[in-house]
Protein backbone atom coordinates (compact mmCIF):
# COMPACT_ATOMS: atom_id res chain seq x y z
CA UNK A 1 0.00 0.00 0.00
CA UNK A 2 1.47 3.34 -0.59
CA UNK A 3 2.56 5.96 1.48
CA UNK A 4 -0.09 8.94 1.84
CA UNK A 5 2.08 11.65 2.21
CA UNK A 6 1.09 15.46 1.99
CA UNK A 7 2.70 17.86 -0.45
CA UNK A 8 6.66 19.00 0.72
CA UNK A 9 6.16 22.43 -0.43
CA UNK A 10 3.54 22.82 2.35
CA UNK A 11 4.78 20.71 4.86
CA UNK A 12 8.18 23.39 4.37
CA UNK A 13 6.22 26.53 4.43
CA UNK A 14 4.18 25.41 7.77
CA UNK A 15 8.13 24.58 9.37
CA UNK A 16 9.26 27.83 7.92
CA UNK A 17 6.17 29.60 9.47
CA UNK A 18 6.34 27.46 12.86
CA UNK A 19 9.87 28.63 13.66
CA UNK A 20 9.43 32.46 12.35
CA UNK A 21 7.06 32.42 14.38
CA UNK A 22 4.72 34.49 11.15
CA UNK A 23 4.22 34.10 7.58
CA UNK A 24 6.53 37.34 6.50
CA UNK A 25 9.73 35.88 7.60
CA UNK A 26 9.18 32.66 6.74
CA UNK A 27 8.07 34.03 3.08
CA UNK A 28 11.32 35.93 2.99
CA UNK A 29 13.42 32.74 3.95
CA UNK A 30 11.84 30.73 1.11
CA UNK A 31 11.71 33.58 -1.29
CA UNK A 32 8.08 33.67 -2.07
CA UNK A 33 5.19 36.19 -1.01
CA UNK A 34 3.61 35.97 2.35
CA UNK A 35 0.33 35.05 0.38
CA UNK A 36 1.76 31.78 -1.20
CA UNK A 37 3.45 30.80 2.29
CA UNK A 38 -0.64 31.50 3.81
CA UNK A 39 -1.94 29.60 0.76
CA UNK A 40 0.62 26.41 1.22
CA UNK A 41 -0.13 26.41 5.26
CA UNK A 42 -3.85 26.51 4.69
CA UNK A 43 -3.29 23.44 2.08
CA UNK A 44 -1.54 21.45 4.52
CA UNK A 45 -4.17 22.12 6.97
CA UNK A 46 -6.66 21.38 4.83
CA UNK A 47 -4.86 17.88 3.90
CA UNK A 48 -4.18 16.50 6.97
CA UNK A 49 -8.23 18.03 8.18
CA UNK A 50 -6.26 19.75 11.18
CA UNK A 51 -5.74 23.49 12.43
CA UNK A 52 -2.47 23.83 12.68
CA UNK A 53 -1.76 27.57 13.85
CA UNK A 54 -4.36 30.17 16.22
CA UNK A 55 -4.03 33.10 14.17
CA UNK A 56 -4.02 35.81 15.87
CA UNK A 57 -3.41 39.19 14.18
CA UNK A 58 -0.13 39.12 12.69
CA UNK A 59 0.81 36.38 15.06
CA UNK A 60 0.79 32.89 15.14
CA UNK A 61 0.83 30.63 17.64
CA UNK A 62 0.88 26.61 16.75
CA UNK A 63 -2.22 24.83 17.68
CA UNK A 64 -1.56 21.39 19.46
CA UNK A 65 -1.69 19.53 16.48
CA UNK A 66 0.96 21.82 15.21
CA UNK A 67 3.37 21.41 17.86
CA UNK A 68 3.34 17.35 17.48
CA UNK A 69 3.76 17.79 13.79
CA UNK A 70 6.50 20.36 13.90
CA UNK A 71 9.48 18.24 15.62
CA UNK A 72 8.72 15.16 12.53
CA UNK A 73 8.99 17.76 10.06
CA UNK A 74 12.04 19.31 10.89
CA UNK A 75 13.28 15.96 11.58
CA UNK A 76 12.45 15.01 7.87
CA UNK A 77 13.61 17.82 6.19
CA UNK A 78 16.66 17.82 8.40
CA UNK A 79 17.34 13.61 6.64
CA UNK A 80 16.45 15.33 3.10
CA UNK A 81 18.80 18.05 3.43
CA UNK A 82 21.10 15.31 4.98
CA UNK A 83 21.02 13.26 2.26
CA UNK A 84 21.02 15.94 -1.09
CA UNK A 85 24.12 17.08 0.38
CA UNK A 86 25.76 13.47 0.46
CA UNK A 87 24.91 13.41 -3.04
CA UNK A 88 26.54 16.60 -4.27
CA UNK A 89 29.51 15.94 -2.10
CA UNK A 90 31.93 13.14 -3.87
CA UNK A 91 33.11 10.45 -1.38
CA UNK A 92 36.94 10.79 -1.00
CA UNK A 93 38.79 7.52 0.08
CA UNK A 94 42.02 6.14 -0.94
CA UNK A 95 45.48 7.11 -0.97
CA UNK A 96 47.09 10.40 -2.14
CA UNK A 97 51.01 10.63 -2.73
CA UNK A 98 52.26 14.05 -3.00
CA UNK A 99 55.73 13.98 -4.41
CA UNK A 100 56.91 17.77 -3.83
CA UNK A 101 60.43 19.37 -2.98
CA UNK A 102 61.41 19.30 0.67
CA UNK A 103 61.41 22.83 1.10
CA UNK A 104 58.38 23.78 -0.50
CA UNK A 105 56.63 20.61 1.98
CA UNK A 106 58.46 22.29 4.70
CA UNK A 107 57.26 26.01 4.43
CA UNK A 108 53.76 25.60 2.53
CA UNK A 109 52.21 22.29 2.75
CA UNK A 110 52.94 20.86 6.62
CA UNK A 111 51.44 23.81 8.48
CA UNK A 112 47.85 22.55 6.50
CA UNK A 113 48.69 19.22 7.05
CA UNK A 114 46.30 18.86 10.44
CA UNK A 115 43.24 21.32 8.72
CA UNK A 116 43.20 18.72 5.43
CA UNK A 117 43.63 15.22 8.11
CA UNK A 118 40.38 16.59 10.04
CA UNK A 119 38.73 17.41 6.68
CA UNK A 120 39.36 13.62 5.51
CA UNK A 121 40.36 11.23 7.22
CA UNK A 122 39.08 8.86 5.27
CA UNK A 123 42.64 9.42 2.68
CA UNK A 124 45.77 7.60 3.14
CA UNK A 125 48.47 10.54 2.53
CA UNK A 126 51.96 10.17 1.72
CA UNK A 127 54.62 12.81 1.43
CA UNK A 128 57.47 11.80 -0.79
CA UNK A 129 60.60 14.29 -1.23
CA UNK A 130 61.32 15.37 -4.85
CA UNK A 131 65.41 16.48 -5.18
CA UNK A 132 65.45 17.67 -8.55
CA UNK A 133 68.13 16.76 -11.14
CA UNK A 134 70.15 19.15 -12.70
CA UNK A 135 69.11 19.25 -16.63
CA UNK A 136 72.41 18.20 -18.02
CA UNK A 137 71.49 14.74 -16.23
CA UNK A 138 68.23 14.26 -17.06
CA UNK A 139 66.79 11.96 -19.54
CA UNK A 140 63.24 13.61 -19.34
CA UNK A 141 62.08 16.77 -17.66
CA UNK A 142 60.60 16.20 -14.47
CA UNK A 143 58.38 17.75 -12.22
CA UNK A 144 56.38 17.55 -8.47
CA UNK A 145 53.10 15.74 -8.79
CA UNK A 146 50.31 14.65 -6.88
CA UNK A 147 49.02 11.14 -7.26
CA UNK A 148 45.97 9.60 -6.15
CA UNK A 149 43.33 6.81 -6.73
CA UNK A 150 40.19 8.20 -7.79
CA UNK A 151 37.05 7.89 -5.16
CA UNK A 152 36.04 4.82 -4.88
CA UNK A 153 38.11 3.43 -7.79
CA UNK A 154 40.19 1.02 -6.33
CA UNK A 155 44.25 1.03 -5.65
CA UNK A 156 44.74 -0.81 -9.45
CA UNK A 157 47.38 1.23 -11.63
CA UNK A 158 44.27 1.74 -14.27
CA UNK A 159 42.89 4.21 -11.73
CA UNK A 160 45.71 6.15 -10.65
CA UNK A 161 45.77 9.84 -11.58
CA UNK A 162 48.10 11.96 -11.96
CA UNK A 163 48.53 15.63 -12.17
CA UNK A 164 51.78 17.91 -12.31
CA UNK A 165 51.89 20.19 -9.65
CA UNK A 166 53.31 22.88 -12.61
CA UNK A 167 49.17 22.48 -13.82
CA UNK A 168 48.10 23.92 -10.78
CA UNK A 169 47.80 27.74 -9.97
CA UNK A 170 48.40 28.80 -6.14
CA UNK A 171 45.74 31.15 -5.02
CA UNK A 172 45.14 32.65 -1.64
CA UNK A 173 42.59 30.61 0.21
CA UNK A 174 39.06 33.12 -0.28
CA UNK A 175 37.48 32.12 3.31
CA UNK A 176 40.34 31.28 5.72
CA UNK A 177 39.09 28.55 8.14
CA UNK A 178 35.54 27.62 6.00
CA UNK A 179 35.37 25.20 3.76
CA UNK A 180 34.78 26.26 -0.16
CA UNK A 181 31.48 25.91 -1.49
CA UNK A 182 32.47 23.98 -4.84
CA UNK A 183 35.81 22.13 -5.35
CA UNK A 184 37.82 21.40 -8.53
CA UNK A 185 37.79 17.60 -9.60
CA UNK A 186 40.64 15.83 -10.83
CA UNK A 187 40.26 14.64 -14.42
CA UNK A 188 37.90 12.13 -14.74
CA UNK A 189 36.15 12.13 -11.41
CA UNK A 190 33.18 13.94 -10.73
Amino acid sequence: MPRRLPPLNPLRAFEAAARHGGMTRAAAELNVTHGAVSHQVRALEEALSVELFERRGRHLALTLAGQQLLPSVQQALDLIADASARLSRPDLDGRLAIKLPIAFAAKWLLPRLARFRDAYPQIELGLLPFRPVPASAARRPISPSITGAGPGSGNGPAHRQHRSLSDLQPAPDPMPGRRCASRRTWPGTR
